[in-house]
């Protein structure tokens, strides 16, 4: 079974990353595959370290503000930031349904909004671009 989600640690906060769908997710993997094809190929199962962050950082760095924008909002759509209160922990959307930041704090702080970004698109479409999601593409 695939992994539908996971939990990340950014900038001492926790975060809930989850699969976009078929749609969405071909559509990011297609919009990113031309810069970052040949990074997410070498991944392969690796831990995404701040060289390859950077790397791809910059790949999505030469796509147009609004082409950048649209594919940064598909991805920061499947990040929630996880609370705990009493115990509980209480997923929170870090986008509101028009596309703003839920936390106000969030929308001001670059470094962890680009790592959320990256992370979410390496977990989203990295298993899309490996030897065996490419073998399954093949005839």
């Amino acid at each position: 079974m695939k992994v539908k989600e996971k939990i990340i640690e950014v900038n001492g906060s926790r975060f809930r990353l989850t699969k976009l769908n078929a749609d969405a997710g071909s559509y990011v993997a297609f919009k990113l595959a031309g810069v970052a094809l040949p990074l997410l190929q070498g991944l392969s199962g690796k831990k995404i370290n701040d060289a390859d962050m950077k790397l791809l950082s910059q790949a999505i760095s030469s796509m147009s503000r609004a082409e950048f924008s649209e594919v940064q909002k598909i991805l920061l759509g499947t990040v929630q930031k996880i609370t705990t209160s009493g115990g509980v922990d209480m997923p929170m959307p870090v986008l509101k349904a028009d596309g703003s930041y839920a936390d106000e704090e969030m929308a001001m702080d670059a470094r962890t909004v680009i790592s959320l970004t990256v992370q979410a698109a390496m977990f989203n479409i990295s298993g899309f671009f490996t030897d065996e999601g490419l073998s399954e593409t093949k005839s």
